[in-house]
Formats: C-alpha cells, structure tokens, sequence
C-alpha cells in the first residue's frame, strides 16, 4: 500500500477514506506513515453515531494532522430526529471547532440523500439551518474545502 499511498502524494491525489469510527485507528495508522505528503479526506464523519462521545473523539483525534479533511455528510443516518435534524448539529460544530471550516466540506449524499430529505434540503441544511458559521466559513464548507482539495492545479 505504501507504494500506492506514496504515488498519491506525489501526483497529488487525495485518499478517500469510507469507514466507521473503528476503523479510524488503520487510517491514523496510514496518515502517520505520510503526514506531511497525503491529503486524506474522511467520507461522512466515519458513520459516528451521535450518542457515541468516545468514537466522536477518534475522529476528532485526526485533526492534529493539517491534511485531514473530513466530509460532514449523511446526517440522515445519523440524527435520530427528522430534518433539520437537529440532534445532530452539535456534533458537527465540534468537528468545526477541532478541523475548522478550511478542513470541512459538504457531500451531497446523491442518490441517497432522495429518500431522506432531497438534494435541496440537504444543501439547504449546511447553508442555512446549522448555525455558527460566518459567510466565508460557509463558502469554504460548501465548495472552497473540495476545490483546495481537488484542485489539479
């Protein structure tokens, strides 16, 4: 893997990663083998159910490392109230706090985001209903995190 891990640094090809929080400890694992060479990106806060504080915390444990990013994604799967789901909105102002918004971006949940909210209410729930965040906080959310991370410059 190392060699793969290495090309991606160098071509500059971030590492998507999909997994749950018990799977945080392999990544950290990787990160720490190229921590100054590949951008890893952590796809839908790693599944971190919201009435788990010590799994929230593996996740919130790869923030020390400046290229770690993480999608704050899915929050369908993970409130257990319906949309605005407001359970939910306290987990990821902490993901906010430790990543900041430069390291946090928006993931459309397409397809299945249909069953649950639609696309537009999903946009509309980073946008407008989670609270906290200043117009340019919510731009590098909604777009400035994924064009720093994939820009192919």
């Amino acid at each position: 893997m190392d060699r793969i891990l290495n090309l991606a640094a160098e071509l500059k090809v971030p590492l998507c990663v999909l997994c749950d929080t018990g799977r945080l400890i392999d990544v950290a694992s990787v990160i720490e083998r190229h921590p100054e060479s590949l951008d890893v990106c952590i796809d839908h806060m790693a599944d971190c159910q919201i009435d788990q504080p010590d799994e929230l915390k593996k996740l919130l444990a790869l923030a020390r490392w400046p290229r770690v990013f993480v999608k704050i994604s899915h929050l369908w799967s993970l409130s257990r109230q319906r949309y605005p789901y407001k359970d939910a909105h306290e987990q990821v102002k902490r993901l906010s706090d430790a990543f900041g918004p430069s390291r946090l971006m928006w993931g459309t949940d397409w397809p299945m985001v249909e069953k649950y909210c639609g696309y537009a209410k999903a946009l509309a729930l980073y946008r407008d209903e989670i609270g906290g965040w200043t117009a340019a906080e919510r731009r590098w959310i909604l777009g400035g995190t994924a064009q720093k991370l994939w820009s192919f410059a």
